[in-house]
């Protein structure tokens, strides 16, 4: 059984949508949706021999696994489409879900969560993911500078985008509303996600 998470087209660094397989619907997929386009080149990198070599194996073999997969599944329409697209397999809609035993009041741990993470704001607006490209933090960035509330923006992750996201930060004016809080231990996203006001 296979879950297909994640969006090829849409991670820059993935060149699966440049092979010999996925290409030929590389343009109606990329144009198909503004995350992609914003993010994903059309022109495929120059890549060694060993890497194209790989690329084309590794494709060949994700393409095997879907196609004769017992059962298949996606998050979303969008991936559903693309599954459907690529290897005529149209998965079918999970949702995502928390155990019952996981969803309760977490007023016990708001003050350690606060202190922990040095939220000092009783209401904050929260984003926590990771910070790639692919995530477009940058896009909830420049959306909250258009917002006029007095609620911080707390951002929560790590990655290889910090620096360009804390570079928008400083060119929008935002050094005292945004604030990056780095990465969050596992045990600690949920209370967050119940204390903030409001979670991109």
């Amino acid at each position: 059984r296979f879950l297909i998470f994640g969006q090829t087209y849409q991670d820059p660094p993935d060149n699966a949508k440049y092979s010999y397989f996925f290409k030929p619907h590389l343009k109606t997929i990329v144009n198909s949706c503004p995350g992609y386009k914003d993010t994903t080149p059309l022109t495929k990198p120059k890549l060694s021999f060993i890497n194209n070599l790989s690329n084309e194996v590794i494709c060949l073999i994700r393409r095997f696994a879907v196609k004769n997969a017992e059962k298949c599944f996606s998050f979303s329409k969008q991936v559903q489409w693309e599954t459907q697209l690529l290897f005529n397999v149209k998965p079918e809609l999970a949702a995502g879900a928390y155990r019952q035993d996981k969803i309760r009041d977490y007023s016990a741990e708001k003050n350690a969560i606060s202190d922990k993470y040095g939220l000092k704001d009783r209401e904050f607006i929260l984003s926590l993911s990771g910070l790639g490209q692919k995530k477009r933090i940058d896009l909830i960035i420049r959306s909250y500078s258009k917002l006029e509330t007095t609620f911080p923006l707390i951002i929560g992750g790590g990655g290889a985008d910090l620096e360009r996201l804390e570079g928008i930060v400083a060119e929008l004016d935002l050094l005292k509303k945004v604030r990056f809080i780095g990465r969050v231990d596992d045990n600690d996203v949920l209370p967050l996600k119940a204390m903030a006001s409001f979670f991109v």
